[in-house]
């Protein structure tokens, strides 16, 4: 065990330093210090070693290193050139990669040639009929299919204010609504649709809302109530003078 754990040491530093093992430091390179450990120092040095110059030489320590060294030059002299040549010239293709599954065209074994097969749908139980022999579709019997009349439901009569909306929508009135609390007051109160619409039927009322359709029908209604009716004018002399005649007619005539 000595010895093997001293060519190991020994084999280590070789190769870390690519050099041979100076025969003046064998002992403390391969931390020999007892006797025992320099004795198996000796034995390994004279079985593997060849002592050169004042220095233990491993032959093949040395073939391996020449080897990695040329390894690395031609490395270094192809990463000048721009990387490692290819090992086959272009459109030239190797068998391999003309064949990648490895057969010949034409040449597919026994489980190949099933692993392409269709599968079997015909999986009917001993006893059953086959589907050749079973019932097929024509032969049974149609079944009436009672078609429901289409029954289109009556046409709703819009109310007057959904009238009214569709009228103002007509005219570009933005925000109609048949359920405005406003429209239906008006409508109670005894404006008519026709009054509605022509006012959202004037020129700058297009574009507007239906809150200043509203806002003016109401408004106009106001003011048409504050105007007094013009009093009665007094009878002129020809009025009175044709007043008198008829009444005179009656007396003599016996009208009226």
């Amino acid at each position: 065990m000595l010895e093997h754990g001293a060519y190991r040491i020994l084999l280590d530093r070789y190769y870390s330093t690519e050099a041979g093992i100076p025969a003046a430091q064998a002992y403390r390179l391969a931390r020999a210090r007892s006797e025992e450990e320099r004795q198996a120092v000796d034995v390994v040095l004279e079985e593997f070693f060849e002592r050169v110059d004042g220095v233990w030489i491993n032959r093949r320590a040395e073939e391996e290193i020449a080897g990695a060294q040329a390894r690395i030059e031609t490395a270094r002299q192809n990463g000048k050139k721009g990387g490692r040549p290819p090992k086959n010239p272009t459109g030239s293709e190797t068998e391999t990669q003309k064949k990648p599954g490895g057969f010949s065209v034409g040449s597919e074994t026994e489980t190949q040639k099933k692993a392409h097969q269709a599968p079997s749908t015909n999986h009917h139980l001993p006893g059953e009929p086959k589907a050749s022999e079973s019932l097929s579709v024509s032969s049974a019997p149609e079944v009436p299919i009672a078609l429901a009349s289409a029954d289109p439901s009556p046409e709703v009569e819009p109310t007057e204010a959904g009238a009214i909306c569709r009228r103002m929508r007509d005219n570009d009135i933005q925000g109609v609504n048949p359920s405005h609390p406003k429209l239906l007051a008006l409508l109670q109160a005894g404006v008519t649709s026709d009054e509605l619409c022509a006012i959202a039927a004037e020129p700058n009322a297009r574009g507007k809302g239906m809150a200043w359709v509203l806002a003016a029908a109401e408004g106009r209604r106001r003011d048409a109530a504050k105007v007094r009716p013009l009093p009665r004018a007094s009878p002129t002399l020809a009025d009175r003078n044709r007043q008198a005649a008829d009444e005179a007619k009656r007396l003599i005539f016996g009208e009226g």
